[in-house]
C-alpha cells in the first residue's frame, strides 16, 4: 500500500484493477451500449468509468501536490 506523506492511501482498493482490466478496457463496456440493455446498467457503467478515470487523476495528483510539500486534503 502506498502511503503519501499525510498518510493518505494512493492505491486503488483491492479488486478495482481487475474492475478496471475486466470491464474498462472491454470495447462493449460504454454507456451508450449498455443502454440498449438498461438506462440504469448505463448510469452504473458511466459511474464506474468516471470513478477509475476520477481516482487516476486523484493519485496523480496527490502524489504531485506531495512532492511540492502541498496538502490538498
Amino acid at each position: 500500500m502506498l502511503l503519501t506523506k499525510q498518510g493518505v492511501c494512493c492505491e486503488f482498493p483491492p479488486g478495482w484493477l481487475q474492475v478496471e482490466k475486466d470491464y474498462i478496457s472491454n470495447a462493449g463496456f460504454t454507456p451508450a451500449n449498455i443502454k440498449s440493455k438498461s438506462g440504469a446498467a448505463a448510469g452504473l457503467c458511466s459511474w464506474v468509468i468516471n470513478i477509475c478515470k476520477y481516482f487516476r487523476i486523484y493519485q496523480v495528483t496527490l502524489l504531485a501536490f506531495n512532492d511540492v510539500g502541498l496538502c490538498i486534503i
